[in-house]
């Protein structure tokens, strides 16, 4: 997740720093990253690299209103615009930009977590995958994905209710949906921790019955991020 946090009262942003720095390493399921600005003039050229965006509302150069219709313009539904503001009677012209959240200062921890849980939840349900299969090029949606497993030199990709099988490595598919919690639980198995039903000592049983190996390596991590992503939920 990557996240511009834009307001020109310093206090503002290193408390919201501090948020994000704790946010980081509470969902370490995945990867958080971040960057502060003060004036929406030095953002305005680099929002194609981020995700999400807390926008001050009241800005001296420009207003956040007029910055997110920039946003919106170019790309649409695909970035997450959180606002925050000590004027909440702006919240109904946010409506406009179709804010994700409208938080209000001094910004509640607890809302601001949720915020960006939301936005999480709401990326994995419209993340696909793209893999190729005997020469057809096959679209996934991450949510229905349960497991992968390496077989040599191929990856088996189970999900839904079909089994699909890519020339490509397990580790590269790992590199890739880490961030969207997915965790190697042994060599031979990539798990989505969405479907994890319950944990035990040697094995991890799925929502859809079926039952994989833990690595005695991995298994205390596992736990940990596991945990981590139950309490995402609440």
């Amino acid at each position: 997740m990557r996240i511009a946090v834009c307001d020109d009262k310093k206090i503002d942003l290193d408390e919201i720093s501090k948020m994000l720095d704790e946010y980081s390493a509470y969902r370490d399921s995945f990867d958080v990253y971040y960057e502060l600005f003060s004036n929406y003039t030095a953002l305005k050229d680099r929002i194609d690299e981020f995700d999400v965006f807390v926008l001050d509302y009241m800005m001296p150069d420009i207003d956040g209103l007029t910055f997110s219709r920039t946003i919106r313009e170019k790309y649409k539904h695909s970035k997450t615009i959180i606002f925050m503001t000590a004027y909440p009677d702006f919240v109904y012209d946010a409506f406009e930009v179709r804010t994700h959240r409208f938080l209000k200062k001094p910004v509640d921890k607890s809302k601001f977590f949720e915020a960006l849980d939301s936005h999480s939840a709401d990326s994995l349900a419209n993340k696909k995958l793209l893999v190729k299969s005997n020469g057809n090029n096959t679209v996934i949606g991450l949510n229905s994905i349960y497991y992968f497993e390496v077989s040599k030199k191929d990856t088996y990709i189970y999900y839904d209710d079909a089994c699909i099988r890519v020339h490509r490595t397990i580790e590269s598919f790992e590199r890739e949906l880490e961030p969207f919690g997915f965790f190697r639980i042994h060599r031979s198995y990539l798990v989505n921790m969405s479907k994890i039903k319950e944990i035990d000592s040697g094995t991890v049983s799925l929502t859809n019955g079926e039952k994989l190996a833990i690595s005695k390596k991995r298994y205390i991590l596992l736990c940990e991020k596991y945990l981590k992503t139950i309490q995402a939920k609440f």
